[in-house]
């Protein structure tokens, strides 16, 4: 009874030995994983020395609670790359409307040298009061589009209600600030459209490479490729909805320009320089 309790405690030990060499193995290549995609691995490795020593000691438990740290790093680390990218494009949207965007990169630089120092839970802070900054600074890109709108809307009512009393100057002046402003965001989602092209390219390119890391060269492992992948296709997913809408905005302001008022009454002055002219000469 005795020679069965020792093998089976034997095998159990064994078991245990081989499940947590394993560990050990998979927590070296998410290091190595780490290293070659340009992360800070100092403390990760700190980690996996801990780790070693508590297999020698056959201190099991914590060598599963070291490996496991050391994969939840990994994926951190992932997230707070993915997060400063989309930051970073998300200023540069901002830019594309001529907002002010010096806070919210002073959030993102500071975000991306913690991030570098290995200060996850700092970068992850300074991430979040980035985004909040420009969810507020989005607010002011609407408030552009409600400007024209109401520029376009009191241009309207203005020539409306004073066909034949409006002052030429007032034409002018209505509509070249409706023209101004409409072509300034015709132009800045033109700029739009062609930096969500680039980063859609970018992102084909980051899902060839995975698929190569991870089918041909082995050296990505299935999780890692997975929280890529998912990333990558969500952003496209995203850009190409978005895609339509910039393009619809085009289309309309280009449209708007063509039709009235703006048409209607850009003859107005030398319709009103014709009645004067009749005038003069009546009284002659």
């Amino acid at each position: 009874m005795a020679a069965i309790l020792l093998i089976s405690s034997t095998a159990s030990g064994q078991i245990a030995e081989n499940k947590t060499d394993y560990m050990l193995s998979q927590a070296e290549k998410d290091i190595s994983e780490m290293s070659d995609s340009g992360f800070g691995v100092v403390f990760v490795t700190d980690a996996l020395l801990d780790a070693r020593k508590a297999f020698n000691a056959t201190l099991y438990s914590i060598v599963a609670e070291k490996t496991s740290l050391i994969s939840e790093r990994k994926i951190q680390a992932y997230n707070i790359s993915d997060s400063l990218s989309a930051l970073n494009f998300g200023i540069q949207e901002l830019e594309g409307y001529g907002l002010n965007t010096s806070e919210i990169k002073e959030f993102l630089n500071r975000g991306k040298i913690a991030f570098q120092q290995e200060r996850y839970e700092e970068a992850e802070g300074l991430i979040k009061q980035g985004y909040t900054k420009l969810t507020d600074t989005r607010a002011e890109a609407t408030l552009i589009q409600v400007r024209i709108k109401a520029v376009r809307e009191n241009m309207v009512s203005l020539l409306k209600d004073n066909q034949t009393n409006i002052t030429v100057g007032s034409v002018v002046a209505a509509v070249v600030a409706y023209v101004t402003l409409s072509r300034i965001v015709v132009t800045r989602t033109k700029n739009r459209i062609k930096d969500l092209k680039a980063e859609k390219s970018v992102l084909k390119n980051l899902m060839k490479k995975a698929q190569y890391e991870h089918f041909q060269k082995g050296i990505l492992t299935k999780e890692s490729y997975e929280i890529k992948m998912n990333k990558y296709k969500e952003r496209v997913r995203e850009i190409k909805e978005l895609m339509p809408v910039l393009k619809y905005r085009i289309r309309k302001q280009v449209f708007l320009w063509k039709t009235a008022p703006v048409c209607k009454y850009a003859n107005l002055e030398k319709r009103f320089s014709k009645k004067k002219l009749r005038k003069s000469k009546s009284r002659l």
